[in-house]
Order: C-alpha cells, then sequence, then structure tokens
C-alpha cells in the first residue's frame, strides 16, 4: 500500500514547545514506515482536554503527507488497528520516580494509554515495546513495521536518533551551521494569531520575557540539569535602557515583578483560551525587539529557534 493507505498516529504527551520540536520525529518516523502522519489535537497543558492541532496555529512546510485527525476521523473512522504502547526507558526524566509524580497526566499517558482514549479513538490490538536507547531509522522500520492500515504510537520523545541529532545542532548552535534549520518544525504562525501579538504589542519597542514558573519546573531543572532558574533581577537585567517596555509570556502572572515597575511597563497577554494564549505568547517573544527566556524550557528554546533563523540571534538570550 502507499503512504495515503496508511497512517500513524501518535500520542501528544507535552506543551507547545516540545511538540513543536517533536514533528521532526514524527515525521522522520511517517518516512521510515511509509505512512501519513495524523497530526493529533493538542491538550490544554497538564491536562487531557484536546482540541486542536498544531496546523491550527502554525503553517507547516514539509515534503512528506499529513492530515489532521478531523480528516483522518471523517474519512477512517475512529479506530486505531494496532498500538505501539512503548516504556520510555531512554528518556531519564521517566526514570525518576520524582518527576514522575510531579507530572501524573504525563505519566498516566505513558502507561495507560490515555491521550488516544481521550481523543475518542478505538484502539484495536496493543504491543508492548520497551526502548532503552534512541533508535535510528532503519531500526524504526523494522521496530515498528506492521500490514495494517493504522499503527498508533504512544511516545516519541527522544526515539529518533537523527531527529534529536538535528534538534541539538538547530537548537543550540549559531545560525550559520549547514545543519541549523529542521526539516519539519514550523517558524511560521497563521495570520490570526501574529495579528493578535502585534495588536497587543502595538507600535513602542519591546522587550519580551518567558518567565514559567508552574507545573513544577523549578523543580525538574533542578533534578534532571542540577541548574537554578533565573530570578527577574537577572532577566531585567539584560534589557537595554532605550526599551521601557516589557511584555512577559507567563504562566503564574506578574506578581513577581512588581519592584521592577518604576522601570518598565510591563504587561502580559491574557486569553480565555490557554492554547491561544500560549501561541500568542509565542509570537510576542518571536517578534520582540529583545528575547529574554530560559535554556531549559523547550518553549523558549523554540523561540530562539526562530528568531536565529530570522537573524535575530544577537538579540536573542537565554540564561
Amino acid at each position: 500500500m502507499s503512504a495515503s493507505e496508511r497512517f500513524l498516529l501518535y500520542q501528544p504527551n507535552h506543551g507547545f514547545g516540545i511538540e513543536l520540536f517533536l514533528l521532526e520525529s514524527a515525521f522522520e518516523i511517517a518516512r521510515a514506515l511509509n505512512r501519513t502522519l495524523v497530526l493529533p489535537p493538542m491538550p490544554d497543558l497538564e491536562t487531557t482536554k484536546y482540541r486542536r492541532s498544531l496546523d491550527d496555529y502554525f503553517r507547516l512546510d514539509t515534503d512528506w503527507p499529513w492530515v489532521s485527525t478531523d480528516q483522518y476521523r471523517a474519512t477512517y473512522g475512529d479506530k486505531i488497528d494496532l498500538v505501539f504502547h512503548i516504556t520510555p526507558l531512554h528518556r531519564v526524566e521517566y526514570a525518576s520516580p520524582v518527576i514522575r509524580d510531579l507530572h501524573p497526566v504525563w505519566l498516566d499517558n505513558i502507561e495507560r494509554l490515555t491521550s488516544f482514549v481521550k481523543m475518542g479513538f478505538r484502539v484495536g490490538d496493543v504491543r508492548r515495546v520497551q526502548v532503552d536507547r534512541p533508535l535510528r531509522l532503519n531500526e524504526i522500520s523494522h521496530t515498528f513495521e506492521d500490514e495494517r492500515p493504522s499503527v498508533g504510537l504512544s511516545y516519541i520523545h527522544g526515539l529518533v536518533e537523527i531527529a534529536n541529532t538535528r534538534y541539538e545542532v538547530a537548537a543550540r548552535r549559531p545560525a550559520n551551521s549547514d545543519e541549523f534549520m529542521l526539516r519539519h518544525v514550523p517558524t511560521a504562525m497563521r495570520d490570526d494569531y501574529l495579528r493578535l501579538a502585534l495588536s497587543f504589542a502595538g507600535p513602542e519597542r519591546y522587550a519580551a520575557i518567558h518567565w514559567r514558573r508552574g507545573q513544577n519546573i523549578q523543580q525538574v531543572a533542578k533534578i534532571l540539569e542540577n541548574i537554578e532558574l533565573p530570578t527577574v533581577e537577572a532577566m531585567t537585567r539584560a534589557i537595554p535602557a532605550d526599551i521601557h517596555q516589557v511584555i512577559v509570556a507567563t504562566d503564574v502572572g506578574l506578581e513577581a515583578f512588581k519592584d521592577f515597575s518604576d522601570g518598565y511597563r510591563i504587561r502580559s497577554f491574557r486569553h480565555e483560551d490557554p492554547q491561544i494564549n500560549a501561541v500568542v505568547d509565542m509570537a510576542l517573544c518571536i517578534e520582540a525587539d529583545l528575547f529574554v527566556g530560559v535554556d531549559t524550557s523547550t518553549f523558549s528554546t523554540y523561540i530562539a529557534y526562530v528568531r536565529r533563523a530570522r537573524g535575530l540571534r544577537t538579540s536573542t538570550l537565554l540564561f
């Protein structure tokens, strides 16, 4: 069968930052298995409330075929013939009982295929696979090959060796690297969300700070990388004197910035839809005259990646 008659589905397990980078793995797996990729609906962070998928927010520019979950369901129904239930022994955070306890939704997705059920799929057969290291593409095609029309993978984070290598190059190296750009990760927002961001920012020059302190990120950063997250003082110190507007992309509010309100006009975009809020926050950070983020956050890392792709490396700072 051709790729158009065979489909690959996968469970999203993370926030927008990680899921955007995971498109690199998802498309490489789909290519290796000769299957059309089905983009899943995205959950609100740390929940199993699934709604729109990444293609609703970003313009995908990839040479491999894909459809949305809605398109798949409209044509082929709600069944996944075979799900590979992956135990990610290769992920250091999965090996940590502390981190697993901090993220019960993430753990439930891994251990019980919660996402597929919550998305309304009927799972046929289930085959358990333990993965103790990233796999090469020929190993992907061997491990997950099956003749049935649709297969699902429960966990793809860190699963593909070549995608991991590309991510390390693209996320950490300067823009003059020949291997800088990832093949399948979008760098453009859809116009509606970009307009929301630009309208909120206005014509004044501004700096954007990514200030995430919810969902136990401080504990996770300490456990995984033994680092302390930067303080508000350290991040605002990077802002030049001629910029007076600071837009903060945050999940916890602006209380930590109250001592700096005399020197800056500090604002935060707020929308009742948390997914729109996250996407517009990304757009605000990407479009800023200066962006200050956190190196351990994939949300910050994605913003830095897009800014470097646009030649904005010198006005991008990750702590």
